[in-house]
């Protein structure tokens, strides 16, 4: 039965348009078709209103009207065809089957799917992966140390009513998480983060409390996570089910008495909740301590509290202040909070540093060698310099922050591509080059987002590329003419008279320092749809390519009209078909939804005419 007005209006639109089309049937075939022709868009705006209005509700203190919108939610047809897309179409990473061995479903499938998704489904066992160390071969796997992490890969079934609750949950408990906390959530990332460190130390050295937990997803205590949620009725029944899942590894079945498994949707929004609460306590004990400034003066209390700075990441965060005494405690505070979730810190990867200078007391005390932090794949510390100081109120400070790739990073991307060039030795220049691209340019916009060009870490590693690929042109003749000059740069590797050309590191030109970190005030399920969409559309992630295209489309998808956001898998189409003769020129490219684009593709003239000779069979 349908919920709402709106609700109804979107089954009414859909059932028209699928009568439109064909008679019903049972033929796979037009089932196939009715899939592929599903208007996205009332689907979309349904779902995204209701999220909304979970959102604002749960803002105001308002839990009555958040659990009552969740449970139309959770019922509404719309929202069930969104979750079953997510996880058949829209998913990104590698398709691996569940204990039930399917890896995807077929486009009647998954209208099947949509048709059983309920809550009060007994979830079905998981099937462990284990994803070996870097340096380890999977197949040579015998011991539990040999493990980087340890994936439970539920059924389709399960991930896609895991979808269905995750779009109810999620603004719920987006209204309520701190604002330094970037790990798994819409409209957030990396880079958010690390421009959150520069902003807490670009102005001041600091002592840093650099902390992993332990086994996080592991050990999350069940019943303390279950309170924590809140929940009543089917929806915690579900998630209970969820967590107490058996476990298949090897053929052999277990029950977990803790953890939330890696690899099931809706366990990364679990992880987050489980840790929400910590900056509060921070900040709630800082309050209290008496600080002073420079001069004297004593700090109010919204100083006082402002002067911690908790940054966390998924189970990676840091804690930064001026004071050791204060980081001491505070590190006190953050065992006893993880110990009520049953978690810990990791003894090997926790430890307290300094940004700038690493006393004789820390070495001795902490087993510091030397001073800043590693985080997020980046190494932050300030540098004591003379002439390139930053300033405090037009006064030198007498050193400057560094952020840069680690050198563990900068190593693995060298070798990994030395690997590829040695590996491909016989491929043609422009075979290499397309091999070769998408990886720097990867490499190159994460940790380019970073000091490494002011530094010179991109210079560096665009010398050791050049000394590879001498070394790979040795065998071919004229070597000369695989480099040319293009725009004064003579060094640039791309075959004689093609426009292709290999991507150098040196070229990227988004800093740490010009990033634009997201707006505290601003969520992803706050209805303001134009702030996040310019965001995808300045992502220093995208190529210029699909920034160029987002710019011009004003942020919309061309199929569906519908405004981007930060967790659109988003494609580039040819207008005009290659297939039909399409040049590869910006005029006739465009950028769509990953599930607009499959529509698209179908709808082309050519493989219309196609489907409608396979009907009419």
């Amino acid at each position: 039965m349908p919920t709402s007005i709106a609700e109804y209006r979107v089954i009414k639109a859909n059932v028209a348009m699928n009568k439109s089309t064909t008679q019903r049937t049972t033929s796979s075939k037009f089932k196939s078709l009715e899939w592929k022709r599903i208007k996205w868009k009332p689907i979309m705006v349904a779902v995204q209103k209701w999220q909304q209005r979970i959102y604002s509700a749960s803002k105001v203190g308002n839990l009555k009207e958040v659990r009552r919108v969740q449970r139309t939610l959770l019922n509404s047809y719309s929202a069930r065809l969104l979750a079953v897309r997510k996880v058949t179409q829209d998913n990104r990473g590698k398709k691996t089957a569940g204990v039930d061995g399917k890896k995807s479903l077929s486009p009647t499938q998954r209208l099947v799917l949509t048709r059983e998704l309920k809550l009060g489904i007994k979830a079905s066992p998981i099937r462990r992966v284990w994803i070996p160390k870097p340096g380890r071969v999977e197949k040579r796997l015998k011991r539990i140390d040999e493990v980087d992490s340890l994936l439970g890969i539920p059924t389709i079934k399960d991930r896609a009513l895991q979808a269905l609750v995750k779009l109810a949950l999620e603004p719920e408990w987006e209204a309520k998480f701190e604002a330094d906390n970037y790990g798994f959530r819409p409209g957030r990332g990396a880079h958010d983060a690390m421009k959150s460190v520069l902003n807490n130390l670009q102005k001041k050295a600091k002592f840093v409390l650099d902390a992993d937990i332990s086994k996080c997803f592991d050990r999350i205590n069940h019943e303390a996570l279950l309170n924590k949620l809140n929940l009543k009725g089917l929806m915690r029944w579900q998630i209970k089910q969820w967590l107490k899942a058996g476990i298949l590894d090897n053929l052999v079945l277990t029950n977990p008495e803790m953890g939330t498994p890696q690899g099931g949707i809706i366990s990364p929004l679990l992880a987050n909740i489980a840790l929400h609460g910590l900056e509060e306590r921070l900040r709630a004990y800082a309050i209290n301590q008496p600080m002073f400034y420079p001069g004297g003066a004593a700090m109010s209390k919204d100083r006082r509290a402002d002067s911690i700075s908790y940054i966390r990441y998924a189970d990676d965060f840091v804690i930064m202040h001026d004071r050791l005494d204060i980081l001491l405690a505070c590190k006190e505070i953050t065992i006893q909070f993880l110990a009520e979730m049953g978690l810990e810190l990791s003894p090997t990867k926790t430890r307290i540093t300094h940004t700038l200078d690493v006393s004789e007391e820390l070495k001795q005390q902490f087993g510091v060698e030397k001073p800043g932090f590693k985080f997020l794949g980046f190494e932050i510390r300030h540098i004591a310099t003379k002439y390139r100081s930053d300033f405090v109120q037009n006064k030198p400070l007498g050193y400057r922050i560094q952020i840069l790739p680690t050198v563990e990073k900068q190593l693995a991307h060298s070798r990994q591509i030395g690997k590829i060039i040695r590996k491909n030795s016989n491929l043609s220049q422009e075979a290499l080059i397309k091999i070769l691209n998408p990886i720097i340019r990867g490499w190159r916009n994460y940790f380019g987002v970073s000091s490494a060009l002011q530094f010179g870490v991109f210079q560096k590693l665009d010398h050791l590329l050049f000394l590879k690929l001498k070394s790979w042109a040795r065998k071919r003749k004229n070597t000369k003419a695989l480099w040319k000059t293009v725009d004064g740069d003579n060094w640039m590797f791309s075959p004689p008279g093609s426009s292709v050309s290999l991507e150098k590191y040196s070229t990227h030109h988004i800093s740490i320092f010009d990033y634009k970190k997201n707006r505290e005030d601003k969520n992803p399920f706050d209805g303001d749809y134009l702030y996040w969409a310019k965001r995808t559309g300045r992502s220093p992630l995208l190529t210029s390519t699909q920034t160029k295209l987002l710019a011009k489309q004003q942020y919309k998808c061309k199929f569906c009209d519908l405004l981007f956001n930060s967790d659109d898998l988003l494609e580039i189409d040819h207008i005009i078909p290659r297939s039909q003769g399409g040049p590869n020129r910006i005029d006739n490219l465009q950028i769509l939804h990953r599930h607009c684009h499959d529509v698209k593709s179908t709808t082309d003239p050519k493989k219309l005419s196609m489907t409608g000779a396979l009907l009419s069979e």
